[in-house]
């Protein structure tokens, strides 16, 4: 009767001990299904950020794209003022254009080269090209009126 007692309780202890894995299985089970969970919620949200960030640049590269064909036509506005000056005049604008042509040029460049690689570095960007341009567009506006004195 002893062995059997004996038994019984062993039996009991292995049933416990099983019963004890299981549940930690199933708790483990559980972390890791909510684990996956989240995992796929901050995938989900980053997909997200990435598509709005992509398209503000889209909007952002569409917007100073036609700034800079404005610019182009105010270009070829100063190319023909300076072709109707005299040759010494002529000289001197024709230059001070190409260094307007090759600025908006350059900006073009800058535009179509530009790599979206975070928040911070697109911040950046944005700041440094919105300065470019508004000196460019004051540059542009200032020959102008330099023209009509």
């Amino acid at each position: 009767m002893t062995k059997n007692i004996k038994t019984l309780f062993a039996m009991t202890a292995v049933v416990a001990i099983l019963i004890s894995c299981e549940e930690r299985a199933e708790k483990k089970a559980e972390n890791a299904d909510e684990k996956v969970q989240d995992a796929q919620d901050d995938l989900k949200e980053a997909e997200n950020d990435a598509e709005a960030a992509r398209e503000e640049y889209r909007q952002y590269q569409l917007e100073n794209e036609n700034r800079m064909s404005q610019y182009d036509l105010t270009i070829a506005e100063l190319k023909e003022e300076a072709n109707k000056a005299d040759s010494k005049t002529k000289v001197e604008y024709n230059k001070r254009i190409g260094e307007l042509e090759e600025r908006n040029n350059g900006l073009k460049a800058k535009m179509k080269s530009f790599q979206y690689d975070g928040k911070d570095k697109w911040q950046e960007f944005q700041r440094e090209f919105e300065h470019d341009m508004d000196d460019l567009g004051k540059s542009l506006k200032e020959f102008t009126v330099d023209n009509k004195k």
